[in-house]
């Protein structure tokens, strides 16, 4: 009798069926949290809000898992919160100010702006003061308008279209009326996610010089 070879390797199926094992909660101790606090705060900007969520979710886990106490743990996020503010780790209105600005640089209008701030957890004067931070010294432009601008330059909206777009023949515009309000609707759709009001959309889409908004916009 002929051996039959021995295959170590198991077979794609069986490998692909295997569920993953599952991933046991640390024990929420004070070292633990400690440390899990400082590894986010090296990695990751957050408001303070965002952080104690964090790191409630690791207490939440541990008193399911282990049985520990979430009430010493949340006293011990309590105490890891007033430590990283008093260190300046943690700090509201520095997140808040350079979130929007990051926001702003990508072509969001302050409504959006105000509004994702708040799901962060930021107080209404906090983000107040970061959307004055947006003027950025030049009173004379409007931030949301630079937002779109920048936006629409970005998106190659309006006058910034991909030049087969802009360069139609007139012969050719009524056959392609329809998809040009197709393109249309949907650029005034995308503007409306950004935040941006109806009339600053119609007024980029409708303008004919990009080096025009360009320059009104200072960018």
């Amino acid at each position: 009798m002929t051996d039959e070879p021995y295959d170590a390797k198991p077979d794609r199926a069986t490998r692909a069926d295997r569920k993953p094992a599952r991933k046991v909660p640390r024990k929420a101790t004070s070292r633990y949290l400690n440390n899990a606090a400082r590894f986010y705060l090296e990695r990751y900007a957050t408001s303070v809000a965002g952080f104690r969520a964090y790191l409630l979710r690791k207490v939440d886990a541990s008193a399911r898992e282990h049985g520990t106490s979430p009430e010493e743990g949340r006293e011990e996020i309590e105490r890891l919160v007033e430590l990283f503010t008093n260190m300046r780790a943690l700090d509201d209105q520095r997140f808040a100010e350079q979130r929007a600005g990051s926001l702003h640089r990508k072509g969001k209008a302050k409504r959006a702006i105000a509004q994702d701030l708040k799901t962060k957890g930021i107080s209404e004067p906090l983000i107040q003061k970061a959307l004055e931070s947006l003027q950025d010294g030049d009173e004379a432009i409007d931030p949301d308008f630079q937002a779109a601008v920048r936006y629409a330059r970005k998106k190659g909206f309006g006058p910034f279209a991909a030049l087969k777009i802009r360069s139609l023949r007139s012969a050719e515009l009524e056959t392609d009326e329809q998809e040009t309000k197709k393109i249309r609707q949907r650029s005034l759709a995308a503007f409306a996610r950004q935040g941006f009001s109806l009339s600053l959309a119609e007024r980029i889409l409708n303008s004919e010089d990009p080096h025009a908004l360009e320059e009104e916009a200072g960018l």
